[in-house]
């Protein structure tokens, strides 16, 4: 029966249980280091993924600020706003700001209402 990681425990903690147990074999080491490098490589996927949706969000934000000339927050705000009301995940909205030339319809629906509430 393979035992699955501990995800409770560090990096850190999961190489000390791994290989500071003298009374180990040899064998459960190797499986405890195996168990080890796999959790780490699913961190970093998830990371990179992670990071990787912040820049595209960021680059959304400075492409909206400058096409409607707001400030970044407001230009953030326009794309969150515009994400919900289209029952859109951000990181897609953002993905469709940065591919097109044109602002797309799911944010244009919005501009509006963003202009007035900074004017009053």
């Amino acid at each position: 029966m393979a035992s699955q990681p501990n995800s409770d425990l560090s990096g850190n903690d999961l190489a000390l249980e791994a290989t500071d147990r003298p009374t180990a074999s040899a064998d459960e080491r190797e499986r405890r280091l195996e168990d080890l490098v796999v959790a780490l490589a699913e961190a970093n996927e998830q990371l990179q993924r992670a990071l990787e949706s912040r820049v595209v969000v960021e680059q959304a934000k400075g492409i909206l600020a400058e096409r409607f000339g707001v400030e970044m927050p407001d230009a953030f705000e326009l794309l969150r706003r515009s994400a919900r009301n289209n029952r859109m995940r951000l990181h897609d909205l953002a993905t469709l700001v940065v591919e097109s030339e044109q602002t797309p319809d799911e944010i244009g629906a919005l501009r509006p209402t963003l202009v007035r509430s900074r004017s009053s």
